[in-house]
């Protein structure tokens, strides 16, 4: 589990990827042509960067749809459950049309704990049941970058919030990068700038950090 402000790659979750990839190795199958899909979906940015590992489109209304449950904030159910609201979905639809295969994959924390499941009308021809702990290799396999809380000089924005209070934005914080290749979390309390960065992009554009502070300009 890697918190988000070491992540090198904001926008990045290598674990689903490897997690395809190990089941392909497992059973054979890839589990981008499956016929029924459910990446999990407590929020967009999880559908886009599970679908983007995995090579999925997300701009295809006549394809596959992404869910069969409706996901977290349409198919309800308490918290992680929503995974197996999925499955109860997803069974009868396979049981429907033999030969079919359904990928389900579960994403807790801040994309930080992962699983990701094949199922099928068809027993597997070797082994019976196969599962893998791919905890090893997703660690290998994801870009981190060391915390400071030090520094003090230019960064470039990588990730920010806008906080609000009452509807208002307030201040900011941003995960930004610095030249030698380390991550930093800073704030500002200008609710201007907050306004400001709220309603433009921000991401890539330089600020100074004075340790877990930051502003803009010289």
């Amino acid at each position: 589990m890697l918190a988000v402000s070491k992540r090198a790659e904001l926008h990045r979750a290598p674990a689903v990827r490897i997690g395809a990839d190990r089941i392909a190795d497992l059973t054979g199958i890839d589990v981008t042509t499956s016929d029924v899909i459910d990446l999990y979906s407590c929020f967009p940015v999880a559908v886009r960067v599970q679908a983007r590992e995995l090579g999925l489109p997300i701009d295809d209304p006549d394809g596959r749809p992404l869910s069969v449950g409706g996901g977290m904030t349409f198919g309800g159910g308490p918290l992680n459950n929503a995974t197996f609201q999925a499955l109860a979905r997803m069974v009868p639809l396979l049981r429907d049309a033999p030969g079919t295969t359904g990928l389900l994959t579960f994403i807790s924390g801040i994309i930080t704990k992962h699983g990701i499941s094949v199922w099928s009308t068809a027993p597997p021809e070797h082994d019976g049941f196969a599962y893998a702990d791919t905890s090893a290799d997703v660690e290998a396999g994801t870009p981190a970058l060391d915390v400071v809380g030090d520094h003090h000089g230019p960064a470039t924005i990588d990730g920010y919030t806008v906080a609000h209070e009452g509807g208002v934005a307030r201040y900011t914080t941003i995960v930004a990068t610095t030249a030698d290749h380390r991550r930093v979390v800073a704030r500002n309390d200008d609710a201007g700038l907050a306004a400001i960065m709220a309603a433009d992009e921000w991401c890539g554009r330089d600020v100074s950090v004075e340790g877990d502070r930051f502003r803009v300009g010289d």
